[in-house]
Protein backbone atom coordinates (compact mmCIF):
# COMPACT_ATOMS: atom_id res chain seq x y z
CA UNK A 1 0.00 0.00 0.00
CA UNK A 2 1.20 3.32 -0.82
CA UNK A 3 2.42 5.96 1.97
CA UNK A 4 1.15 9.13 0.43
CA UNK A 5 2.76 10.76 3.18
CA UNK A 6 6.44 9.74 2.17
CA UNK A 7 5.63 10.15 -1.69
CA UNK A 8 4.60 13.69 -0.89
CA UNK A 9 7.67 14.54 1.48
CA UNK A 10 9.81 13.19 -1.91
CA UNK A 11 7.38 15.37 -4.22
CA UNK A 12 8.48 18.80 -2.18
CA UNK A 13 12.02 18.04 -1.99
CA UNK A 14 12.93 17.32 -5.76
CA UNK A 15 10.60 20.68 -6.71
CA UNK A 16 8.31 18.20 -8.54
CA UNK A 17 5.47 19.21 -11.53
CA UNK A 18 2.77 17.10 -10.05
CA UNK A 19 0.43 16.61 -6.72
CA UNK A 20 -0.43 13.77 -4.81
CA UNK A 21 -2.82 12.62 -2.03
CA UNK A 22 -5.11 9.53 -0.71
CA UNK A 23 -7.38 8.47 -3.57
CA UNK A 24 -9.69 5.30 -3.71
CA UNK A 25 -6.14 3.86 -5.73
CA UNK A 26 -3.81 4.51 -2.77
CA UNK A 27 -5.21 1.96 -0.38
CA UNK A 28 -4.85 -0.57 -2.59
CA UNK A 29 -3.10 -3.72 -2.12
CA UNK A 30 -0.37 -4.46 -4.17
CA UNK A 31 -2.02 -7.45 -5.69
CA UNK A 32 -5.00 -5.35 -6.79
CA UNK A 33 -2.99 -1.91 -7.90
CA UNK A 34 -1.04 -4.61 -10.69
CA UNK A 35 -4.65 -5.20 -12.06
CA UNK A 36 -4.90 -2.05 -13.15
CA UNK A 37 -2.35 -3.17 -15.49
CA UNK A 38 -3.60 -4.80 -18.44
CA UNK A 39 -1.27 -4.19 -21.17
CA UNK A 40 0.87 -7.12 -22.14
CA UNK A 41 4.41 -6.62 -23.29
CA UNK A 42 5.46 -7.57 -27.35
CA UNK A 43 7.77 -5.94 -29.94
CA UNK A 44 6.85 -4.12 -32.36
CA UNK A 45 7.41 -6.43 -35.11
CA UNK A 46 5.55 -9.11 -33.16
CA UNK A 47 2.55 -6.16 -32.77
CA UNK A 48 3.02 -5.37 -36.78
CA UNK A 49 2.98 -9.44 -37.32
CA UNK A 50 -0.38 -10.39 -35.70
CA UNK A 51 -1.95 -7.01 -36.33
CA UNK A 52 -2.74 -7.62 -40.18
CA UNK A 53 -1.97 -4.99 -42.64
CA UNK A 54 -0.61 -2.89 -39.86
CA UNK A 55 1.98 -0.11 -41.15
CA UNK A 56 4.78 2.02 -39.98
CA UNK A 57 3.86 6.23 -40.33
CA UNK A 58 6.33 7.92 -42.93
CA UNK A 59 7.96 11.17 -41.00
CA UNK A 60 6.96 14.42 -42.21
CA UNK A 61 9.66 17.03 -43.82
CA UNK A 62 12.64 17.91 -41.85
CA UNK A 63 11.70 21.50 -42.63
CA UNK A 64 8.12 20.93 -40.43
CA UNK A 65 7.82 21.72 -36.95
CA UNK A 66 5.30 20.53 -34.97
CA UNK A 67 2.14 22.99 -33.33
CA UNK A 68 3.26 23.81 -29.76
CA UNK A 69 0.02 22.15 -28.79
CA UNK A 70 -2.49 20.02 -29.50
CA UNK A 71 -5.36 18.64 -27.18
CA UNK A 72 -8.50 16.82 -29.44
CA UNK A 73 -10.93 17.71 -26.65
CA UNK A 74 -10.37 21.52 -28.19
CA UNK A 75 -9.55 21.22 -32.01
CA UNK A 76 -12.33 22.56 -33.60
CA UNK A 77 -14.51 20.49 -31.33
CA UNK A 78 -14.52 17.87 -29.04
CA UNK A 79 -13.32 14.24 -30.52
CA UNK A 80 -12.49 12.62 -27.26
CA UNK A 81 -14.41 9.91 -25.64
CA UNK A 82 -15.77 10.46 -22.24
CA UNK A 83 -13.80 8.91 -19.26
CA UNK A 84 -14.97 5.62 -17.96
CA UNK A 85 -13.68 3.28 -15.44
CA UNK A 86 -11.97 -0.19 -16.18
CA UNK A 87 -12.74 -1.34 -12.55
CA UNK A 88 -10.04 -3.62 -11.18
CA UNK A 89 -9.61 -5.46 -14.23
CA UNK A 90 -6.72 -5.76 -16.21
CA UNK A 91 -8.96 -4.83 -19.49
CA UNK A 92 -6.85 -1.25 -20.17
CA UNK A 93 -5.97 -2.51 -24.04
CA UNK A 94 -9.49 -3.25 -24.99
CA UNK A 95 -10.78 0.48 -22.84
CA UNK A 96 -7.84 2.44 -24.90
CA UNK A 97 -8.54 0.60 -28.31
CA UNK A 98 -12.40 1.71 -27.90
CA UNK A 99 -11.73 5.17 -27.16
CA UNK A 100 -9.66 5.61 -30.30
CA UNK A 101 -11.56 3.83 -32.60
CA UNK A 102 -14.54 5.90 -31.00
CA UNK A 103 -12.36 9.08 -31.65
CA UNK A 104 -11.42 7.76 -35.47
CA UNK A 105 -14.98 7.86 -36.23
CA UNK A 106 -15.73 11.72 -35.29
CA UNK A 107 -12.57 12.89 -37.39
CA UNK A 108 -13.46 10.63 -39.99
CA UNK A 109 -16.90 11.96 -40.23
CA UNK A 110 -15.89 15.83 -38.79
CA UNK A 111 -18.37 14.78 -36.32
CA UNK A 112 -16.94 16.49 -33.08
CA UNK A 113 -18.97 15.59 -30.34
CA UNK A 114 -20.91 12.67 -31.58
CA UNK A 115 -22.73 10.44 -28.67
CA UNK A 116 -20.93 7.10 -29.14
CA UNK A 117 -19.55 4.05 -26.74
CA UNK A 118 -18.25 0.80 -28.04
CA UNK A 119 -18.57 -2.35 -25.76
CA UNK A 120 -14.60 -3.18 -24.10
CA UNK A 121 -16.79 -6.23 -22.75
CA UNK A 122 -16.66 -8.72 -25.10
CA UNK A 123 -13.24 -7.43 -27.08
CA UNK A 124 -11.87 -8.16 -23.50
CA UNK A 125 -13.31 -11.21 -22.34
CA UNK A 126 -14.01 -13.01 -25.90
CA UNK A 127 -11.44 -15.56 -26.61
CA UNK A 128 -9.67 -14.48 -22.94
CA UNK A 129 -11.36 -17.23 -20.64
CA UNK A 130 -8.57 -16.05 -17.85
CA UNK A 131 -10.46 -12.72 -17.24
CA UNK A 132 -9.55 -10.17 -15.34
CA UNK A 133 -6.31 -11.61 -13.61
CA UNK A 134 -4.92 -11.20 -17.43
CA UNK A 135 -3.89 -9.01 -19.33
CA UNK A 136 -4.23 -9.02 -23.21
CA UNK A 137 -1.88 -8.49 -26.28
CA UNK A 138 -2.59 -4.41 -28.04
CA UNK A 139 -2.10 -6.85 -31.41
CA UNK A 140 -4.91 -9.33 -29.99
CA UNK A 141 -7.43 -6.80 -29.30
CA UNK A 142 -7.04 -5.22 -32.14
CA UNK A 143 -6.89 -8.06 -34.10
CA UNK A 144 -10.52 -8.93 -32.92
CA UNK A 145 -11.49 -5.23 -33.68
CA UNK A 146 -11.33 -5.84 -37.30
CA UNK A 147 -14.31 -8.40 -36.74
CA UNK A 148 -16.26 -5.76 -35.26
CA UNK A 149 -16.78 -4.03 -31.97
CA UNK A 150 -20.50 -3.54 -30.26
CA UNK A 151 -22.39 -0.94 -28.75
CA UNK A 152 -21.66 -0.47 -24.98
CA UNK A 153 -25.37 -0.48 -24.52
CA UNK A 154 -25.59 -4.19 -26.31
CA UNK A 155 -22.85 -5.26 -23.63
CA UNK A 156 -22.80 -3.23 -20.74
CA UNK A 157 -18.91 -3.83 -18.70
CA UNK A 158 -18.72 -5.20 -15.84
CA UNK A 159 -16.16 -7.49 -13.77
CA UNK A 160 -18.90 -9.26 -11.98
CA UNK A 161 -20.04 -10.72 -15.76
CA UNK A 162 -16.91 -11.82 -17.62
CA UNK A 163 -19.16 -14.14 -19.76
CA UNK A 164 -18.55 -13.66 -23.75
CA UNK A 165 -21.53 -12.85 -26.10
CA UNK A 166 -22.14 -13.16 -29.79
CA UNK A 167 -23.48 -9.23 -30.34
CA UNK A 168 -23.59 -7.40 -33.79
CA UNK A 169 -20.77 -4.72 -34.20
CA UNK A 170 -21.23 -1.34 -34.74
CA UNK A 171 -17.79 -0.42 -35.72
CA UNK A 172 -14.84 -2.01 -37.23
CA UNK A 173 -11.27 -1.49 -37.48
CA UNK A 174 -10.10 -0.96 -41.26
CA UNK A 175 -6.46 0.24 -40.78
CA UNK A 176 -3.49 -0.18 -38.51
CA UNK A 177 -0.92 2.51 -38.36
CA UNK A 178 2.01 2.84 -36.23
CA UNK A 179 4.68 5.61 -35.04
CA UNK A 180 7.46 4.51 -33.35
CA UNK A 181 9.51 7.30 -34.14
CA UNK A 182 11.13 10.43 -32.38
CA UNK A 183 9.45 13.16 -29.89
CA UNK A 184 8.99 15.00 -33.27
CA UNK A 185 7.49 12.73 -35.14
CA UNK A 186 5.01 11.39 -32.64
CA UNK A 187 4.09 15.05 -32.50
CA UNK A 188 3.36 15.14 -35.98
CA UNK A 189 1.47 11.61 -35.72
CA UNK A 190 -1.11 12.59 -32.93
CA UNK A 191 -1.95 16.10 -34.56
CA UNK A 192 -2.34 14.09 -37.92
CA UNK A 193 -4.25 11.06 -36.70
CA UNK A 194 -5.89 12.56 -33.82
CA UNK A 195 -5.95 10.51 -30.33
CA UNK A 196 -3.62 7.30 -30.32
CA UNK A 197 -3.19 4.12 -28.26
CA UNK A 198 -0.53 4.34 -25.80
CA UNK A 199 1.31 2.48 -23.00
CA UNK A 200 3.26 3.17 -20.55
CA UNK A 201 4.71 1.76 -17.29
CA UNK A 202 2.35 2.27 -13.94
CA UNK A 203 4.64 2.46 -10.80
CA UNK A 204 2.42 2.97 -7.79
CA UNK A 205 3.39 6.90 -7.26
CA UNK A 206 0.40 7.13 -10.22
CA UNK A 207 -1.74 5.86 -8.19
CA UNK A 208 -1.69 9.40 -6.21
CA UNK A 209 -1.30 11.77 -8.87
CA UNK A 210 -4.11 14.37 -8.35
CA UNK A 211 -2.96 16.77 -11.23
CA UNK A 212 0.11 18.56 -13.14
CA UNK A 213 2.51 16.88 -15.03
CA UNK A 214 3.25 13.23 -13.95
CA UNK A 215 7.16 12.21 -13.71
CA UNK A 216 7.94 9.34 -11.71
CA UNK A 217 9.20 9.92 -8.28
CA UNK A 218 8.98 6.91 -5.93
CA UNK A 219 7.41 2.89 -5.99
CA UNK A 220 7.38 -0.57 -7.31
CA UNK A 221 6.40 -0.96 -11.64
CA UNK A 222 3.36 -3.03 -11.65
CA UNK A 223 3.58 -3.69 -15.27
CA UNK A 224 1.88 -1.82 -18.61
CA UNK A 225 -1.09 0.44 -18.72
CA UNK A 226 -2.43 1.24 -21.75
CA UNK A 227 -4.17 5.11 -22.03
CA UNK A 228 -5.16 7.58 -24.86
CA UNK A 229 -2.86 10.04 -25.70
CA UNK A 230 -5.17 13.18 -26.87
CA UNK A 231 -2.39 15.47 -27.34
CA UNK A 232 0.74 17.70 -26.20
CA UNK A 233 1.82 20.37 -25.12
CA UNK A 234 5.15 21.86 -25.77
CA UNK A 235 5.30 24.65 -22.65
CA UNK A 236 5.12 21.58 -20.38
CA UNK A 237 6.76 19.46 -21.70
CA UNK A 238 4.31 16.77 -21.86
CA UNK A 239 1.67 14.97 -22.93
CA UNK A 240 -2.35 15.09 -22.91
CA UNK A 241 -3.66 11.70 -21.92
CA UNK A 242 -7.01 9.81 -21.29
CA UNK A 243 -7.22 7.10 -18.72
CA UNK A 244 -9.84 4.24 -17.88
CA UNK A 245 -10.23 4.91 -13.92
CA UNK A 246 -12.90 7.15 -13.64
CA UNK A 247 -13.66 10.53 -13.40
CA UNK A 248 -13.26 11.27 -10.04
CA UNK A 249 -9.67 10.36 -9.97
CA UNK A 250 -6.94 12.45 -11.59
CA UNK A 251 -7.82 15.60 -13.86
CA UNK A 252 -11.23 14.02 -14.39
CA UNK A 253 -10.14 11.08 -15.22
CA UNK A 254 -7.56 12.98 -17.53
CA UNK A 255 -3.76 13.21 -17.15
CA UNK A 256 -0.63 14.55 -18.00
CA UNK A 257 3.02 12.96 -18.35
CA UNK A 258 6.07 14.62 -19.41
CA UNK A 259 8.07 13.55 -22.33
CA UNK A 260 10.00 10.53 -21.74
CA UNK A 261 8.42 9.51 -19.05
CA UNK A 262 7.96 5.97 -17.57
CA UNK A 263 8.37 5.06 -21.31
CA UNK A 264 5.73 5.89 -22.89
CA UNK A 265 7.61 7.03 -25.71
CA UNK A 266 9.69 4.39 -26.36
CA UNK A 267 6.45 2.13 -27.36
CA UNK A 268 4.71 2.86 -30.63
CA UNK A 269 1.67 5.28 -30.75
CA UNK A 270 -1.34 2.99 -32.52
CA UNK A 271 -3.42 5.21 -34.52
CA UNK A 272 -6.68 2.98 -35.94
CA UNK A 273 -9.40 3.60 -38.99
CA UNK A 274 -12.71 2.37 -37.94
CA UNK A 275 -15.76 1.97 -40.77
CA UNK A 276 -19.50 1.27 -39.42
CA UNK A 277 -20.57 -1.92 -39.68
CA UNK A 278 -24.56 -0.98 -38.95
CA UNK A 279 -26.52 2.17 -38.76
CA UNK A 280 -26.40 2.00 -34.81
CA UNK A 281 -24.29 4.86 -34.37
CA UNK A 282 -26.26 7.83 -35.14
Amino acid sequence: MLDVEILSSALASRNATWTAAPTRLTSLPADMARALAGAMDEPLAHTLSKASSATLTAPHSSTEMPAVKVDWRDNGGNYVSPVRDQDLCRSCVAFATCAVMESSLRISESAPGLALALAPRPLFFCGHPAGCSVGRYASDIMSSARNGVALEAAAPYSVADQTCKAIAPALRVTGIRQCAGDLRTRKFFVADEGPVYAEMRLFDDFLAYTGGVYRHVQGADNGLHAVVVIGYDDAEHCWICLNSWGAQVQENGFFRIGYGECEIDARPFIALDVDRVTDAVS
